[in-house]
């Protein structure tokens, strides 16, 4: 896999941080490097960003990862492996909508 193929759709630059649902999918928020300008999406750290704190829960830390260590795959990612359970996201904004059961 190759980062070549990103489509820069940022749908993976959305990061669960709490289990709040709307519409029976779970609401993700934007990563705080992430901008978007024309239309497109870029990281405002992007040659630093793997392993930078994202958030931090009381359980846990969310770091930035390569899409390829991710536990799941967004629906119709060229980047995708086909191996991995398939979530949908709809960015809706500033957050975004995750259907598990894609």
């Amino acid at each position: 896999m190759t980062e070549d193929l990103c489509n820069r759709c940022a749908k993976c630059c959305f990061i669960v941080t709490d289990l709040r649902s709307k519409e029976d999918k779970t609401i993700l928020k934007q990563c705080k490097f992430l901008i978007k300008e024309n239309n497109e999406f870029s990281c405002k750290v992007y040659e630093s960003r793997l392993g930078r704190i994202l958030s931090r829960r009381s359980s846990s830390t969310i770091i930035c990862k390569m899409y390829n260590s991710l536990h799941t795959e967004i629906k119709d990612c060229p980047m995708n492996e086909g191996n991995k359970p398939l979530i949908e996201v709809e960015l809706k904004g500033d957050y975004a909508l995750a259907n598990w059961s894609s």
